[in-house]
């Protein structure tokens, strides 16, 4: 079973590597979906490898149930390839099934681009490639070998001379550099003589004031200082207030917050608890009714009750009974709130249950199991004589002993609030204190929040005044104070002033009044600078400049050497001259191999911008290379390659249980590991592990296969390629399970989710309902409700992923099926030359960046590889990242792109990769179908290309030259919009063209782009996956329809070319409408064939190893 799996591996590996097995078709229907079309070779040899993978999994099984009774299913999990931490879920539903643990490991060779590259790299400097991998590196140079580059740059440095003129000063100096200067500039700056006054105005609120300022030009730096002053004034208020309950005052009031006697106001608060004693005899009841039971009745008790104060003549056991009504002779009726309460003779205090009364009467009753002594006011004519009762024997007056006395419960605790202020007093019954109290000015109640009590209060506080919102006006201008100005607080505002008389108009809010001071600088000024160099005057200014004044005037290139420089002014004045030196790259060489010698050079100047390149041949231990220049001249180098590492120890942890192979497995090698079965347990996880490599290394993978028997069946796959994921799970259900859930966890760098599907025995897969998945980080749940006996289920779901380099990120919110690209990642860690590598030519687009100076930028390749490189990001950055509108598809070699995130026109920074000089077509798809669109060059400030859109994308081709362009339509381009082929229409280009013979290139031109745009309309992939509409047929209608369109205008005009093109057999025989006729049926029997075929194109996706 191992060989025909392998065999199938290595089948699909040929496969994958076959050139142009990958097309991606137009669209159908403005369908997302892209169809691809596989050469008839590759889908019989795709239909082959099926047929191996089926026939290994059928086997397996049977060779499981020949060795085991029980086993009438086999486990297998597979990973083509798998990474480390891939890890697998599963249940067993017999263990005792289970045998023939085996894990098999097949070596598989992993890349990953590591470019370098360093700017301002001098004679005796280095630039570290430090290669990682166990493989010499690969390259993009035409035998595979890395590409190194040299490129040229430019340094500047600054030249300048300033000081004063009084009037005029000179001077002779020496610009150096070895090119002549630019941004050559002078500034000066005016001198005045100036004099500073001021006034002052004592105790002013409203009404007008005048002040004179001298001078012969607006003064400067007018202020005004407002003094504030206030008043105050000591007041006091009281009130009491029971529980819950508010009470209310006068507002301290004021303009500003009350003080109090210690600069805040101070509450005092007194605690009072709730008591009433047992009724007079002409409002109340008692009953005696003996044998120890007595009855007492309480009026208008307390809300709450929660002890009684009574009064024995000896001690007695009794128990409590309350209840709302006079006495009737029943004691234990009501609500018991005391049992076996112990009373010594005399007065005591009986804790109760806290009872709620109700009504204007509350009869207590007491029964004791003996004698019971107390007693009562019953309307004795003696002011102190109380009747006791005995149990058994009859009344007795008692003039010694007290009433029976209800209490509620004690305050305890008391929270006052006002508005703006808040506090709480712990107090008990007749306890007070005090506190600061900062309420506001215009507070007019307390509000006492407590359980129990009564509270009296008093506040002690200061009512204060002060001024509120000065102002002045002066001609216009007003400089004001937003707020209050205690006494003597100051605050200066601005204010504007003339020269002459100066009426202040000045204004108060409220509050006492203020003092003002006021004060300006008068001005008188200088005028007419100028500059001369070598006796020839090369800028000047005619005007007059206040104190502090500059103008700026640029002034003509310096070659290097020396020069006399000298300026005056009337009056005098300060001066900065500065300009900007250049030394270019002069003979830059590089040695990559340590050897001494250089592998690339270039003899001479080097011009910014312009490179040379080299393939080399590097390894592993290449890991400096040496620059040397000229000249204290500087340069910039780039490196560009692919690192390659085998499998690294590969090995698998079962439920905790770490085995592997103990060595690195090259590519294609294979290791079986035989695992004790006493590694398994009901629920198992099973993760793949790789060795350690370096950090900066491509991580290693390897093909993996591990399979058990077991009484009933369950596959889960992997499948990795460089850019996408796919994890497959099946299960054979052994019992009826309900609510049964598939768990899938993918890798930490899947940025997409393409698709997930289920299917149930044999039948077709069917997409799964985004409500019965959910994903945590990139772990999918699939739930797929219930199972019977038996029945195998599969779950499948399609991912894509990223190639992170020199770092490692971890995707918190993927996107999901059918939405466009909006992932949301965090770097875990980050090195230099640290990228996002990925497939497809549409330019990433990083948003929302935690980051300072984010500067992201794609280096995107003639093979539809694209690396997203983010230089300042760190470890715990985040950001999103999406598909920007723009393409750019170069044609060999590499170009970097830079966006701009908030322009609008759209423009970008384009520079070159590896190489320099590649042709790249620009693609904008944010287009309207009829509106030309320019490629218009901000650095050369022309239109390199144009474009109109027929409803689709437009092409706009141009070079990886450094320049930043910006995406210019009809409704934007203005000034900035450029023509197509330099200058005029495209009629009139035509026309031109077919004045001068050109009639011929244009039917060439037409017939070859019907080929090469059909084979160009299924060429593009969008970044991460997504494909590209093609539009090569629409295209092409206009290049046919336009010499038609010419020839109806103005005829003649194209079909008097069409004889001097063609032979004269053809003209004379044909005629040129039919010559025109011919080309318009090929491209429409063309573009039906091309329909055609892409509607029965079967779509298998291949991806790259």
């Amino acid at each position: 079973m191992t060989d025909i799996r392998r065999l199938g591996r290595e089948l699909v590996r040929s496969l994958t590597s076959l050139p142009h097995a990958r097309v991606d078709s137009t669209r159908q229907g403005g369908g997302e979906g892209g169809r691809t079309a596989l050469s008839a070779g590759r889908a019989m040899a795709t239909v082959l490898v099926a047929t191996l993978l089926v026939a290994s999994s059928m086997l397996g099984p049977a060779v499981a149930a020949s060795s085991n009774a029980t086993a009438t299913g086999e486990v297998n999990l597979y990973g083509s390839p798998a990474s480390d931490r891939t890890t697998y879920r599963y249940a067993l539903d017999d263990l005792d099934a289970a045998s023939n643990l085996s894990a098999t490991f097949e070596g598989v060779t992993s890349t990953s681009w590591d470019n370098k590259s360093a700017a301002g790299l001098g004679n005796g400097d280095t630039l570290a490639t430090d290669i990682a991998g166990t493989a010499s590196p690969l390259g993009p140079g035409p035998n595979g070998d890395p590409v190194v580059v040299i490129e040229g740059e430019e340094t500047t440095s600054s030249g300048s001379w300033s000081g004063t003129a009084s009037p005029s000063a000179s001077t002779t100096l020496t610009v150096g550099g070895n090119m002549d200067t630019t941004d050559g500039s002078i500034t000066w700056t005016g001198q005045r003589s100036t004099s500073s006054a001021s006034t002052s105005f004592s105790s002013v609120s409203t009404g007008s004031s005048t002040w004179s300022l001298g001078g012969n030009q607006q003064p400067e730096d007018g202020q005004v200082t407002f003094t504030g002053s206030s008043t105050s004034t000591s007041v006091s208020r009281s009130g009491s207030a029971m529980a819950g309950a508010s009470s209310s005052f006068s507002a301290i009031g004021g303009n500003i917050a009350p003080g109090g006697p210690s600069g805040t106001p101070r509450l005092s608060v007194t605690a009072h608890q709730l008591r009433t004693q047992m009724a007079t005899a002409s409002d109340a009841s008692y009953d005696g009714v003996g044998g120890g039971k007595i009855e007492m009745t309480v009026v208008n008790p307390p809300e709450v009750v929660g002890s009684l104060r009574v009064h024995t003549d000896s001690a007695a056991t009794v128990d409590v009974y309350a209840i709302d009504e006079t006495a009737d002779g029943v004691v234990n009726e009501g609500t018991q709130v005391a049992s076996d309460v112990s009373l010594s003779a005399g007065n005591t205090t009986i804790d109760i249950t806290d009872y709620s009364t109700s009504g204007e009467y509350t009869t207590f009753g007491f029964i004791a199991s003996s004698k019971l002594e107390m007693s009562v006011d019953y309307g004795s004519t003696s002011a102190n004589t109380y009747y006791s009762y005995d149990s058994g024997s009859e009344w007795a007056p008692n003039t010694d002993a007290a009433p029976i006395t209800a209490l509620a419960p004690s305050p305890s605790s008391v929270t006052v609030s006002t508005s703006g202020a808040s506090t709480t007093f712990n107090l008990g019954d007749g306890q007070s204190a005090t506190k600061d109290f900062a309420l506001s000015r215009d507070a007019s109640s307390l509000t006492f929040d407590a359980s129990a009590g009564k509270f009296d209060w008093s506040l002690a506080a200061t009512k204060r005044t002060a001024t509120k919102n000065p102002s002045v006006t002066a001609d216009g201008s007003t400089a004001s104070v937003n707020g209050v100005l205690m006494e003597g607080e100051t605050a200066t505002r601005s204010i504007s002033l003339s020269t002459g008389s100066n009426t202040l108009d000045w204004g108060l809010g409220s509050g006492p009044a203020y003092d003002a001071d006021v004060s300006a600088t008068e001005v008188t000024q200088t005028e007419d600078p100028s500059l001369s160099v070598d006796g020839t005057t090369v800028a000047s200014y005619s005007g007059t400049l206040a104190d502090g004044e500059t103008v700026t005037r640029s002034f003509s290139a310096l070659s290097p050497g020396s020069h006399d420089l000298s300026t005056s002014a009337s009056g005098g004045v300060d001066h900065s001259a500065s300009w900007t030196e250049h030394t270019v790259t002069e003979d830059p060489a590089v040695d990559v191999d340590g050897d001494g010698s250089a592998e690339l050079s270039h003899s001479g100047l080097l011009a910014d911008g312009d490179s040379v390149s080299q393939e080399v041949d590097l390894s592993t231990d290449d890991d400096t290379v040496s620059v040397s220049t000229s000249g204290g001249s500087t340069t910039t180098v780039r490196v560009k390659l692919q690192e390659r590492s085998n499998s690294a120890n590969p090995g698998v942890v079962v439920n905790g249980q770490k085995r592997t192979v103990g060595r690195d497995l090259a590519d294609g090698e294979t290791e079986t590991l035989d695992l004790d079965e006493s590694l398994l347990q009901e629920e198992n996880n099973v993760t793949v592990v790789m060795g350690s490599t370096s950090a900066d290394a491509p991580a290693p993978r390897v093909d993996f296969a591990y399979s058990h028997t077991a009484s009933s069946s369950r596959n889960v796959s992997t499948s990795e390629g460089e850019w996408r994921e796919v994890y497959e799970v099946n299960k054979t259900f052994a019992t009826n399970v309900s609510n049964a859930s598939f768990l899938l966890p993918f890798g930490e760098d899947v940025v997409r989710f393409k698709s997930v599907e289920y299917r149930v025995e044999n039948s077709s897969w069917t997409s799964l309902s985004p409500s019965s998945w959910s994903t945590t980080n990139t772990t999918l749940r699939a739930e797929l409700g219930d199972a019977a006996k038996g029945e195998t289920v599969a779950v499948k779901a399609r991912a894509q992923k990223v190639d992170v380099q020199n770092g490692a990120i971890q995707v918190t919110e993927p996107t999901t099926p059918g939405q466009a690209l909006n992932t949301e990642f965090v770097v875990e860690s980050h090195a230099d030359g640290f990228g996002i590598a990925t497939e497809g030519t549409r330019v990433l687009d990083v948003r929302a960046p935690s980051w300072d100076s984010p500067s992201p930028s794609s280096v995107i390749e003639a093979d539809g590889d694209q690396t997203l490189l983010l230089p300042n990001a760190a470890a715990g950055s985040t950001a999103r990242v999406s598909q920007s509108p723009l393409v750019a598809d170069p044609a060999t070699g590499d170009v970097e792109v830079a966006l701009e995130q908030t322009s609008s026109p759209p423009r970008f920074s384009v520079s070159p990769g590896s190489t320099i000089g590649d042709s790249v077509t620009f693609r904008w798809r944010d287009t309207t179908g009829g509106m030309t669109y320019s490629l218009y060059s901000l650095t050369e400030e022309t239109a390199k290309a144009s474009a109109t859109s027929g409803g689709g994308p437009v092409d706009l081709p141009d070079d990886d030259s450094g320049e930043t362009f910006q995406i210019s339509s009809d409704a934007n381009a203005g000034a900035q919009t450029g023509t197509l082929l330099g200058g005029g229409s495209l009629a009139d280009t035509l026309l031109s063209l077919l004045r001068g013979g050109g009639f011929v290139a244009i039917a060439l031109v037409s017939v070859v782009g019907l080929f090469l745009a059909g084979s160009w309309a299924g060429r593009e992939s969008d970044s991460l996956g997504e494909e590209q509409t093609g539009f090569g047929l629409a295209g092409l209608g206009v290049i046919i329809a336009v010499p038609i369109l010419l020839e109806t205008l103005n005829p003649g005009s194209i079909s008097s070319r069409i004889g001097q093109a063609a032979s004269e057999a053809l003209s004379s025989a044909l005629g040129p409408s039919l010559v025109l006729g011919i080309i318009a049926v090929m491209v429409l029997g063309w573009g039906f064939f091309k329909s055609r075929k892409d509607e029965t194109t079967i779509k298998i996706e291949g991806e790259k190893k």
